[in-house]
Formats: structure tokens, C-alpha cells, sequence
């Protein structure tokens, strides 16, 4: 049967020092390992006995008695030779040197300096004439004009817009907006029917928005000179006007 890991580290530990309370305990807690504790106890017991205690190592080892050291200063002479000995060396050094070094340049020559006066060149002096008879007058130019840009005398209801648009609005309060924002007078005759418009010209005069507006919603436009326009319902009746003629566009504009 195999002991397990924690119960055989106990067995050792107990087989080691195997006292009374502790053999007690451990056959308390495993009575079946009591045969296997006793034999591993007998086995560390007599392991113990046939080890033999090592022999002391501790031997004294006999003093170290340091001899003194003879004299050994330098022999008689010593200083004199060394300082001739470096006397020599100082002087073969500051002749090598003196023969090495470069040489320095010879000064530059003084230049010469001339001390006599300089010669003066000759002056040649210009007597002036006698004055003009008549003084001299600087040539007068005339002004150039600007040249002022062409007029252009078309009136703004006769002159292409970029976008003219309206959207869900009164018919009466759009010709009444038209020909005011481009200068024109219009009288809008009686019995006018109003109604919504949606409309968008481009590059279009107000003019030809006027008239072009006619033939959708049965007006007429008349030019009544100098910018004033007269704008008539054409009656349901045989598309008569009020003087009992056909309803036609009058011409518009210049």
C-alpha cells in the first residue's frame, strides 16, 4: 500500500526524533503506519550509530617572526652621478631643439616714400556766353479730356434680370411689386380677379414677364408712356375690353 506524501514526511520527521508524545500522537492519528514507524525509527537509530565523529581539525600553527630587512640605501656617489646624468640630457635636448625649430621670416621691406609734391593737372576754364536774346519757354501741353463712358438711358423695366420668382403669391400684390421695383407706374383697372401665382424667369426684363404673365391669367398691358402701364381684366364675354374691342397686348416700351 502506498503511504501517502504528507503521511511519510510526518513518518520521517518522527522516525528523526522519535520521542514519546510524538510516536503517541502519530499511531493515534495513523494506527495502520505503526509497523512502518517503528521500522524506520530502528533504521535512523542505527544510521546515527555508525556514523564516527570526524577528528578535530584545530592544530596551532607555529608564529610567523618577520626577519628585518638589511640596509639597502643607494651606494656612495649615487647623487653626483645622477645629477650629471641629467645635466646631460637637459643640454643634448636644448641643442636638438635649437637645430629643429623653425627659423623666423626676414621683416618684410619698408616701402620707399615719395616726398615730393604731387602734380597737379591743368584746369581749363570755360567762360560762359552772353544771354539769349529771348529766355526760353518750356512747350505747353494741352489737358487730355477723360473720356467719359456711353450712357446707357434704358429704363431698368426694359433691362434683363437675373431671377425674378414668387412663390403662393396674390397675383395683384406681384404686378403691384413688379413694376415698382423696376420703375414703372401701373394702374390696375376695376373687376381685376385676383388669384395665387408661382412663376420663375430668368434673364428676363419686367416687361416681358408683364406681358408673358398676361397670356397666362387674361390681361392686357397697355404702355401708356413715360413708364406708366395700364393693366385690364379681359372680360369673360367674348374677350372684349370695356371700348368693345378685342383684347390684344399693346406694345410696351420704347
Amino acid at each position: 500500500m502506498k503511504i501517502p506524501p504528507e503521511v511519510d514526511g510526518l513518518m520521517w520527521g518522527v522516525a528523526e526524533n522519535p520521542t514519546d508524545k510524538a510516536v503517541e500522537e502519530f499511531v493515534v492519528r495513523f494506527p495502520n503506519q505503526r509497523a512502518e514507524l517503528m521500522k524506520r525509527i530502528n533504521m535512523v537509530r542505527d544510521l546515527k550509530h555508525q556514523v564516527k565523529p570526524a577528528d578535530p581539525l584545530h592544530r596551532e600553527l607555529p608564529r610567523f617572526h618577520p626577519t628585518p630587512p638589511g640596509p639597502t640605501g643607494p651606494p656612495a656617489g649615487w647623487p653626483i652621478a645622477a645629477g650629471l646624468g641629467v645635466l646631460a640630457l637637459a643640454t643634448l635636448a636644448f641643442a636638438g631643439y635649437s637645430f629643429s625649430r623653425p627659423q623666423p621670416a626676414p621683416p618684410p621691406p619698408v616701402p620707399k616714400v615719395n616726398l615730393e609734391p604731387p602734380t597737379l593737372p591743368p584746369v581749363n576754364y570755360v567762360t560762359p556766353g552772353p544771354p539769349p536774346s529771348q529766355p526760353l519757354t518750356p512747350p505747353t501741353t494741352q489737358p487730355t479730356q477723360p473720356t467719359s463712358a456711353p450712357v446707357d438711358n434704358t429704363p431698368t423695366y426694359m433691362k434683363p434680370q437675373e431671377t425674378v420668382a414668387f412663390k403662393d403669391e396674390s397675383l395683384v400684390n406681384v404686378l403691384t411689386m413688379l413694376t415698382a421695383a423696376s420703375g414703372m407706374h401701373a394702374i390696375i383697372g376695376p373687376n381685376f380677379q385676383d388669384q395665387k401665382v408661382t412663376f420663375t424667369y430668368h434673364n428676363k426684363s419686367a416687361v416681358e414677364v408683364l406681358l408673358d404673365l398676361s397670356k397666362q391669367y387674361a390681361f392686357t398691358v397697355s404702355d401708356e408712356g413715360g413708364g406708366n402701364f395700364l393693366i385690364l381684366p379681359i372680360p369673360d364675354s367674348g374677350n372684349r375690353d370695356f371700348d368693345g374691342n378685342s383684347a390684344v397686348h399693346q406694345k410696351v416700351g420704347p
